[in-house]
């Protein structure tokens, strides 16, 4: 007979005679063979016969092991215990403190990034003797032995932006080049720094005696700095299409009525010419001669 669900192993009915039953080999025999085929299937205390199935604990435990030694073997919890101990470099979620570098790594060629236990974190992809192998070709942040980089070339590699945080604000150095300042830069000198390097130059205005106009600027306030051009556009008096020469605001001719005025506001730069024009220089000869209102343009200038 097999054993029950509890372990628990019966007899054939057959095994049982009373004083004077002659005993036969067909009543004689099955018991011993059942017990045979049962006891195969017992676990043998010294060990010599493996498990063919699980070991169902039903909620027992395993007491009194020994400490597993091959990969195989089963770990006691003394075991566990000594392993999850900070002092053998495992630490719990929280509450523990590394008193060592953890290194992450190594890699390729033996390159390692490091949490230092002075709690700097060095991100780099040289290796955690001297940085000795700092040749990666690929891009990077990190340390290479004297300095922090970002990539092989010194540079950050990358296609979005670096941003700096501080409480409630952020700096931006973009790919393009420019920077978004947070801050008293953003309020005093961000903003305008674009506009205070480059300022304002605007396109061709007509060119008209006696007449006046004016031009947006941009720059969001008024400029402290005017100028004003002509362009040739009609090849005259040596002047050839394209060149551009700055004339003077109240360039009076002879107090004969020749000259511009420039003025601006916080949106505007203004100008006016009086009844003659603008006398001008000839390029190739010297000559003072009226500008032909047909073969030049104005173009004015404003700076912060």
């Amino acid at each position: 007979m097999p054993f029950d669900s509890n372990g628990n192993y019966t007899l054939p009915t057959s095994y049982f005679v009373q004083n004077g039953d002659t005993v036969l080999p067909i009543q004689h025999n099955p018991p011993f063979e059942d017990v045979a085929q049962a006891l195969s299937s017992v676990l043998p205390r010294s060990g010599v016969a493996p498990m063919n199935g699980d070991l169902k604990m039903g909620g027992k435990k395993v007491i009194g092991m020994a400490d597993g030694a091959a990969s195989t073997d089963a770990v006691t919890k003394g075991q566990l215990d000594t392993v999850s101990d900070t002092a053998n470099k495992k630490a719990n979620k929280a509450g523990d403190t590394f008193t060592g570098d953890m290194l992450f790594g190594p890699g390729t060629g033996g390159r390692y990034s490091k949490l230092q236990a002075n709690g700097d974190v060095q991100l780099n992809r040289g290796d955690n003797t001297g940085f000795n192998t700092w040749n990666a070709p690929n891009a990077y942040f990190g340390w290479d032995g004297g300095r922090y980089v970002f990539g092989p070339a010194g540079g950050l590699v990358a296609y979005g932006y670096l941003q700096v945080d501080g409480p409630g604000l952020s700096t931006k150095f973009k790919p393009s080049g420019d920077i978004d300042f947070s801050g008293f830069m953003n309020t005093e000198f961000g903003p305008y720094l674009s506009t205070v390097l480059r300022g304002f130059k605007s396109g061709n205005q007509p060119y008209v005696t006696n007449g006046s106009g004016s031009v947006a600027h941009g720059l969001g306030r008024k400029p402290s700095k005017l100028s004003s051009y002509f362009v040739c556009t009609t090849a005259i008096y040596g002047w050839s299409v394209g060149d551009e020469f700055e004339v003077a605001p109240h360039a009076w001719s002879n107090q004969a009525d020749y000259g511009i005025t420039l003025w601006a506001d916080t949106t505007n730069i203004f100008w006016k010419f009086p009844r003659n024009g603008l006398a001008i220089i000839g390029k190739s000869d010297g000559v003072v001669y009226a500008a032909p209102a047909a073969n030049f343009s104005l173009r004015v200038r404003g700076a912060l």
